[in-house]
C-alpha cells in the first residue's frame, strides 16, 4: 500500500477496505445525494489515486490528480466538527498543491452550506469567507424515477442503447453489494 505524507499529515489509500470506516462516518451525514456513498466514490476513484485521513474526527476523502490534491466531498462526520476539519483539509491541500487556488471541495451538499452559515452567525461572514470561493455548479443527473425505470421515449434512447450493448457484451452479468471480504 502506498501512503501519502504531506508535512505531518499521513493520507492512506482509499480502497475497498475503507468501506466500513467511511460508512460509519456517513451515518452522520444528512444528504440524499448519491455522491455521499462509498460505492459512488469507490467507482469514481477506481482509475484515480484516492486517499483519506481522519481530521478532527471526520473522514476526509482526497483525490490526487496531476500531483494536485482536492476533495470530492467535504469532511464526513458530526456537524460540530466539520468546520474545523475543513480548515485542516485546506491546510493539507495547500501544503501539497502548487497553488492554493487548486485546493477545493467539489460536491458540497446544501446541508453543509446551511450548517456553515449558521455556525458563523453573529460574525462578519465576509471575514469568515475571505479565503474561500463558493461557486454553485450545475446539478448533475436529475431524473423522474418512473421515466428512468421505464426508459420510454427519445430522451432515453442513448441510455437504452447503452444498457442493451452491456447486456449483449456481458450476458451472464450479476449485481452484488460491495463487500471488502469478497471484492479485494
Amino acid at each position: 500500500m502506498v501512503y501519502f505524507r504531506i508535512g505531518n499529515y499521513l493520507l492512506k489509500p482509499f480502497t475497498i477496505h475503507t468501506k466500513g470506516l467511511m460508512e460509519a462516518y456517513l451515518l452522520e451525514v444528512h444528504s440524499s445525494l448519491s455522491d455521499y456513498s462509498f460505492a459512488a466514490n469507490f467507482m469514481w476513484l477506481a482509475n484515480s489515486s484516492g486517499f483519506y485521513t481522519l481530521a478532527k474526527d471526520t473522514f476526509c476523502l482526497f483525490i490526487l490528480n496531476g500531483g494536485e490534491l482536492s476533495m470530492l466531498l467535504p469532511p464526513l462526520g458530526k456537524k460540530e466538527r466539520i468546520n474545523d476539519a475543513i480548515i485542516e483539509c485546506f491546510e493539507i491541500m495547500n501544503l501539497n498543491n502548487s497553488s492554493k487556488y487548486l485546493s477545493r471541495i467539489d460536491y458540497v451538499d446544501e446541508y453543509y452550506m446551511t450548517e456553515f452559515v449558521e455556525e458563523v452567525e453573529g460574525q462578519d461572514i465576509f471575514e469568515i469567507l475571505e479565503n474561500y470561493l463558493i461557486e454553485k455548479k450545475l446539478a448533475d443527473y436529475v431524473y423522474n424515477i418512473d421515466d428512468l425505470i421505464e426508459l420510454r421515449g427519445n430522451g432515453y434512447h442513448t441510455k437504452r442503447t447503452e444498457i442493451n450493448k452491456f447486456k449483449k457484451n456481458y450476458p451472464g452479468f450479476t449485481t452484488e453489494l460491495l463487500d471488502p471480504a469478497i471484492h479485494t
